[in-house]
């Protein structure tokens, strides 16, 4: 008796899209990592702040898509630390990641 593989995948495509549309992205260019090797992101005191919570909600979309794509968790997790007081820069990094 030989049994058939069975395997379950995930695709959250239409997701992202919606997603990139939801945020108003007009355009984007496909990097090679969602984060900046060695790149500073930290409390940024005397940059632009913006609106948290349109920050938060960035940051939730992309954690929804972690099901599907677990190699953003670290730099998802690393801009979710600054959701108290987001500045342009870390929307910036967020953008990387979509």
């Amino acid at each position: 008796l030989i049994e058939p593989l069975v395997a379950l995948g995930i695709n959250q495509s239409k997701y992202s899209l919606e997603s990139l549309k939801k945020y108003r992205f007009k355009s984007y260019d496909p990097v090679d990592t969602p984060m900046v090797e060695k790149s500073k992101l930290d409390e940024d005191k005397e940059g632009k702040a913006v609106d948290p919570s349109h920050y938060r909600g960035m940051i939730g979309t992309l954690l929804y898509l972690t099901a599907s794509r677990p190699d953003l968790q670290f730099a998802i997790c690393m801009c979710a630390r600054y959701q108290g007081r987001p500045t342009e820069m870390h929307v910036h990094a967020v953008k990387r990641i979509f």
